[in-house]
């Protein structure tokens, strides 16, 4: 009888499951039609951005939204001479600045290359969600919406007061001091770090460092929303600063245009798209197609095996400071 090693099977089982993960992932964006289509109906391409923004290595640890991948869909979507428009369903608190703006880049491009966006809000539509549906046509929310928070915050910064004992085992981690633990975020946006729960300031060197850059942030993104909502600049950084409103006071203000459901936002979208025809088709992306939830991501992704193999947590997380266009306690996305 052939003996094989444990360790051999291990290793062959390991490659096989990476095996199934990435034939999972190359699966395809579905595509899942929304009614009943009649054949050769224009077509209306729903992409939805849901939850929080990511891109890069904090995308690819699976589970948030990836902006690339958005990207992509509405490259395709700009590419294929059957969509007429695309509707984007948006409810996120935001994320990451850049990945925001990669999403609004490609909106921006996806509309320049003949193909309008029609941006359709539903309960929460915050900082970088909102900041990428300035780029859209047209915008259009639930009547109960909260949007806003127009703002970037660096951070979280945790420093650890005299450690004495670092554990960075398997199992268990976690560092022991005896002054104990300090965290910092710096902010733009009035009213941006409002939900942080550590406020000490670092040095005056630091804290300058710090807050030329997310003023520079802060700067691109009022830019941006004034030219793309043809807001005031002054009524971004003075009245609003980074407050969340609800949906009138954002249509009042003209962050949004309208009021409407999921409905009128698709018929937004055909208008604004020039068809003429009733019933237009909707196809809608799944939503899993614009994760990396992976089986193996799920599987290993986290935990002891994930630990003893190096492939990362089983939830995304922040492990150094990134410039967030977030509303909420950015802490709750740092690694522990």
């Amino acid at each position: 009888m052939l003996a094989v090693p444990i360790g051999a099977l291990l290793t062959v089982g390991l490659f096989a499951l990476i095996g199934v993960g990435i034939a999972v992932a190359l699966t395809g964006p579905p595509l899942e039609p929304v009614g009943d289509p009649a054949p050769g109906a224009p077509e209306v391409r729903e992409i939805p951005v849901d939850g929080v923004i990511a891109d890069g290595y904090l995308a690819r640890q699976g589970g948030l939204l990836d902006a690339e991948l958005v990207a992509e869909q509405l490259d395709e979507a700009a590419d294929d001479p059957d969509v007429a428009a695309v509707v984007m369903p948006l409810s996120s608190p935001g994320g990451t600045a850049a990945a925001s703006f990669v999403i609004g880049d490609a909106i921006a491009d996806t509309q320049d290359r003949g193909t309008p966006v029609v941006v359709h809000g539903r309960g929460e539509v915050a900082s970088g969600a909102a900041i990428l549906a300035a780029d859209a046509e047209r915008t259009i929310v639930d009547a109960a919406t909260l949007f806003g928070s127009y703002g970037v915050v660096v951070g979280p910064f945790r420093r650890y007061d005299d450690p004495i004992a670092v554990d960075d085992g398997a199992l268990v981690g976690g560092v022991e001091t005896e002054g104990g633990v300090e965290e910092e975020s710096y902010s733009a946006g009035r009213g941006k770090d409002a939900l942080e729960p550590f406020e000490e300031d670092p040095d005056e060197r630091t804290l300058e460092f710090l807050q030329d850059t997310v003023d520079r942030e802060y700067d691109r993104i009022v830019t941006r929303v004034a030219e793309g909502r043809d807001v005031d600049e002054e009524v971004l950084v003075d009245e609003l600063g980074a407050a969340i409103v609800d949906s009138e006071v954002a249509v009042d203000e003209g962050l949004v245009d309208d009021l409407g459901d999921r409905d009128a936002a698709r018929e937004l979208a055909a208008e604004l798209g020039d068809v003429d025809e009733e019933p237009f088709g909707v196809m809608r992306v799944s939503p899993e197609a614009l994760r990396h939830d992976t089986l193996v991501g799920g599987l290993l992704g986290g935990g002891l095996i994930g630990e003893l193999f190096g492939m990362g947590r089983a939830e995304p997380c922040l492990d150094e400071p990134t410039v967030l266009a977030y509303f909420g306690d950015a802490t709750n996305l740092r690694c522990d």
